[in-house]
C-alpha cells in the first residue's frame, strides 16, 4: 500500500524534471488527479496527495482514496504516469551518478607525475603543458606568485615566478570509488531470529564479562 505519514517534507527528486503534459498519456483525466500525480511525486505520501489535490472526503478517507489511484485498474492512466516520471527520474539519476563515478575516477587516477618533470640532479620541475583535461580536473587549486629578488645593492632585479598546485584527495577518491563498486564493505552477520538490538546486548553482556573477569584478575594478583 503506497501510504506514507503526514510529516514526509517533501523529495527535491521530483525537481529533475520540467511539469509539462509529456507525462500525462491518454485516460479520463481530472484536474484533481493530475495534481495528485504532481502532489504524489513531490512526497510520495498518497493521503497527502489526495488531500492537496483537493478531493472531496473527509481526511480520514484520503488514504482509501489514494490507495484505489495508485492500485485501482481504473486508474491505470495515473498510474502509468507516475512510473513514467519515475523512469525518467531514474534515467536522469543514472546520468548524474555516471558523471560523478568519472569524476572521482580523475582524481584517483591522478599521479604528480603527470605534471612533474624530473629533471637529471634529482629535483622536480612542474610542467602543465602537457596535462591533459582529465589531468587537470584532478588538481583543486593553481596558485601562482612572483617575487622581486635585488641584489646587494638594490641592483640586478630579477623576478622569480612560483607555481603551487593542489590535488583533490586521491585516497578520499578511492574509498567512494570502493564502496561504490561494493570492494569492501563492513558486515554484520545475524544467525537464526538475532536482531540488531539482542546483538547490542549481547556484545555489553561480554564487556561486562571481560570487566568481571579483569576486576577479579586484579584483585587475585594484589593478595
Amino acid at each position: 500500500m503506497a501510504r506514507g505519514k503526514g510529516k514526509n517534507p517533501g523529495s527535491p527528486l521530483v525537481d529533475l524534471l520540467a511539469e509539462d503534459e509529456e507525462f500525462f498519456g491518454p485516460g479520463n483525466w481530472t484536474d484533481r488527479q493530475r495534481l495528485f500525480v504532481r502532489a504524489y511525486m513531490r512526497h510520495r505520501n498518497s493521503s497527502r496527495a489526495v488531500r492537496e489535490a483537493g478531493f472531496g472526503c473527509h481526511p480520514e478517507n484520503a488514504g482509501k482514496v489514494g490507495w484505489k489511484l495508485l492500485n485501482d485498474p481504473a486508474f491505470k492512466h495515473v498510474q502509468d504516469a507516475i512510473a513514467e516520471r519515475e523512469a525518467a527520474i531514474k534515467q536522469r539519476l543514472a546520468m548524474d551518478e555516471a558523471r560523478v563515478l568519472e569524476e572521482l575516477r580523475k582524481v584517483a587516477t591522478f599521479s604528480l607525475a603527470d605534471v612533474f618533470d624530473i629533471q637529471e640532479d634529482g629535483t622536480a620541475r612542474l610542467n602543465l603543458a602537457h596535462a591533459d583535461a582529465d589531468q587537470l580536473a584532478a588538481l583543486s587549486e593553481v596558485q601562482i606568485e612572483q617575487h622581486e629578488i635585488r641584489g646587494e645593492e638594490g641592483e640586478n632585479v630579477t623576478l622569480k615566478t612560483t607555481i603551487k598546485i593542489k590535488a583533490h584527495s586521491k585516497l578520499d577518491a578511492l574509498e567512494k570509488l570502493g564502496k561504490n563498486l561494493k570492494l569492501f564493505t563492513d558486515k554484520m552477520e545475524l544467525n537464526g531470529s538475532l536482531d540488531i538490538g539482542s546483538a547490542l546486548q549481547a556484545a555489553r553482556r561480554r564487556a561486562r564479562l571481560r570487566n568481571t573477569s579483569a576486576d577479579m584478575s586484579d584483585e587475585t594478583d594484589g593478595k
